[in-house]
């Protein structure tokens, strides 16, 4: 299965904001909280269509337990600057092997013209692959039974 069959699938949303690198901890806390996302792109602040890094709930967790005040932290001070990315024509299993070995739940999704296009989450991955499973779960018990979907053929 391909990144970009996901990224086709009804129920996903798309991604389309980022935060800006001068926005502080707080706000970017608060706009995650509302988009319902656990990470989000940082563009530059001079330049909205230049992506600078990535911003996770992680990031913001680190601070808080050092006991940092977040309305007065940047993030360009905390974001990961070196995306690991995809392309939408990579294959899911790719993306995933890399997901786990780099300990990242978001990767951003290239075209072919290397513009990012979306960010992709291992939840996003994970709901594709269930669905695909039911469905190969289903044929192979057509399949076995000599039926389909309680028709004797």
């Amino acid at each position: 299965m391909k990144i970009k069959k996901i990224l086709s699938e009804n129920n996903r949303k798309p991604y389309n904001e980022a935060l800006s690198s001068d926005t502080t901890l707080k706000q970017a806390a608060h706009r995650m909280c509302e988009k319902g996302v656990g990470a989000m792109l940082v563009c530059d602040k001079e330049d909205p269509k230049k992506y600078v890094g990535i911003i996770s709930e992680r990031d913001i967790l680190r601070c808080c337990g050092a006991g940092d005040d977040l309305s007065q932290i940047r993030i360009e001070s905390v974001m990961s600057c070196n995306l690991f990315t995809v392309k939408d024509e990579d294959d899911v299993e790719y993306a995933m092997m890399n997901m786990d070995r780099l300990h990242i739940r978001h990767a951003p999704v290239m075209n072919a013209e290397s513009k990012i296009i979306d960010l992709i989450s291992i939840r996003d991955i994970l709901r594709s692959r269930i669905e695909d499973y039911k469905i190969t779960i289903e044929h192979l018990s057509d399949f076995s039974s000599g039926t389909r979907k309680n028709e004797v053929y």
